[in-house]
């Protein structure tokens, strides 16, 4: 058993879009108060998989995540991984995961970043495994825009931290969204 690993619960989103975040609105729902975003959690978790796998698990790993109960800002996460290969994280009763490095490599013929163009989405091209384009964007990890108790980037070679991703992703996904919405509704 590795762990348990401790980190301080922090909400980083109480202002953002998704509302179950913020005070009030989670204790409309008949929370306490302002969920921490799983992301957050899950980021909290990773942390723990990498430092029991290594850096590898950002190359090639994966982690299936269930969330049981929330957590709360300020609340102590307790991270235990058991196990070996595929290994068993906890976050305490709340949240159980299991990661692990897929033995096998890209397969030969796997698109490379250059030689991808932007396809349009439609229904016959919405299907497991289409690549429908890449974002390209470079992220200052000095300033990660986000006040988790995590650094924004994980070890020498400074890959930048899953929840900063996703976080980052979702801002972009909402821009192209709200783009797209504007321009059907200006029609």
């Amino acid at each position: 058993m590795t762990g348990p690993f401790h980190v301080c619960a922090v909400n980083t989103a109480a202002d953002s879009e998704n509302r179950i975040h913020n005070d009030q609105v989670a204790a409309e729902y008949g929370f306490r108060e302002g969920l921490v975003p799983g992301v957050t959690v899950y980021g909290y978790m990773a942390s723990a998989a990498i430092e029991r796998l290594g850096i590898d698990w950002l190359h090639r790993g994966s982690m299936d995540v269930r969330f049981f109960q929330p957590f709360y800002d300020g609340e102590d996460v307790a991270i235990s991984v058991t196990g070996e290969g595929r290994v068993k994280v906890d976050a305490g009763d709340r949240a159980t995961a299991s990661a692990w490095i897929a033995d096998e490599c890209l397969p030969d013929n796997y698109p490379s970043v250059e030689r991808l163009q932007q396809v349009f989405a439609s229904r016959d091209k919405m299907r497991p495994g289409v690549v429908l384009g890449t974002i390209r964007e470079t992220l200052n990890l000095s300033q990660p825009g986000m006040s988790a108790p995590l650094d924004a980037w994980i070890g020498h070679e400074r890959f930048a931290h899953q929840p900063l991703l996703d976080f980052r992703t979702k801002q972009l996904f909402l821009f192209f969204f709200r783009q797209r919405h504007s321009q059907i509704v200006a029609v």
